[in-house]
């Protein structure tokens, strides 16, 4: 049973193969400082003498993200805030016109077929990798332009949400113009789709949170400061009763979806805290012939989209 009350996942069922793993993750240090100043972090530049952020991250004792390889089907976006769905891809384009022109128009028809009728708005994609020598193009200590949709980015290592509830209504506003009023009255959720470029992704893997055993009092609100935007983010402190999964050997053909935010209050689940990890490269499988070593760098795509559930389906 989970701190709800409630069956957990029966990983059980569905054993073999699975790699969990060990990992300390990074959460905000709760400071008394907050009680009367918020936190925030720059990411674009910082004005002259002020800091570009005014908290800390520290790593967690050693928790244990579980392998869901093989039980994938046990979890889903309204019970978990996050699931794995199979969409088999040839070659997916890295480039700006082929992102736009032939990846995402597919990313859209997918999210409309786990909420068939919805209306579906990208309006962020983000190339990522831990590869400093091969593609990194945002520096360590630079300022990120978050405006170039081709400044591929280093896998973030600290457990947060995207949106806050504030910044998920602003981010519609700030998106859908004269039609945000209209649109706010349904059911309306952001949702991510993280998939590898290549696979099996080994080195860092996503790490996402079971948002059901996630507390609301534990979670720090953010502002996100950006050249052209300003958002808020969510920070949870360390809750040893939350649960960590992750997908082994994640392909390509393989998409992560997870919420970092859901309007409708009567879902278990509203969001999904993540983080990248380190993988423990002693305890992964042996590869099949074909398949990148152990040592491969992750390389993926992340998509973030608007989805407005069609009228009567505000739950």
């Amino acid at each position: 049973m989970d701190r709800n009350g409630e069956d957990e996942p029966q990983q059980e069922r569905a054993t073999a193969g699975r790699v969990d793993q060990k990992a300390k993750l990074n959460y905000i240090q709760w400071e008394d400082k907050f009680r009367i100043e918020k936190p925030y972090e720059f990411i674009s530049q910082a004005p002259e003498g002020c800091p570009r952020k005014n908290f800390t991250l520290a790593p967690s004792s050693e928790q244990t993200i579980h392998d869901i390889r093989g039980s994938e089907e046990l979890f889903n976006l309204d019970d978990h805030a996050f699931q794995v769905a199979r969409q088999e891809l040839g070659v997916i384009p890295t480039d700006q016109e082929g992102i736009e022109r032939e990846y995402l128009p597919k990313i859209v028809g997918l999210l409309k077929s786990i909420d068939p009728g919805a209306e579906v708005v990208v309006f962020d994609w983000r190339l990522r990798t831990s590869d400093d020598k091969r593609r990194t193009t945002a520096k360590s200590g630079s300022v990120i332009d978050l405006d170039d949709p081709m400044l591929i980015l280093k896998p973030v290592h600290a457990v947060h949400i995207d949106q806050s509830p504030l910044a998920a209504t602003k981010r519609v506003k700030h998106h859908m113009g004269a039609r945000a009023n209209e649109l706010l009255q349904r059911r309306f959720r952001i949702i991510n789709v993280w998939r590898p470029l290549r696979h099996p992704v080994a080195n860092y893997a996503l790490a996402v949170c079971d948002g059901s055993t996630v507390q609301p009092q534990n979670l720090v609100a953010v502002d996100h400061v950006r050249k052209n935007y300003e958002g808020e983010g969510l920070y949870p402190l360390y809750d040893q009763g939350m649960k960590w999964y992750y997908l082994n050997r994640q392909t390509k053909d393989e998409v992560l979806f997870f919420k970092t935010y859901d309007s409708a209050e009567g879902v278990k689940a509203r969001c999904c805290p993540h983080t990248s990890f380190k993988q423990s490269s002693g305890e992964q499988p042996v590869q099949e012939a074909g398949d990148c070593s152990n040592a491969t760098p992750r390389e993926s795509i992340e998509v973030r989209a608007l989805v407005f559930s069609k009228v009567g389906d505000e739950r």
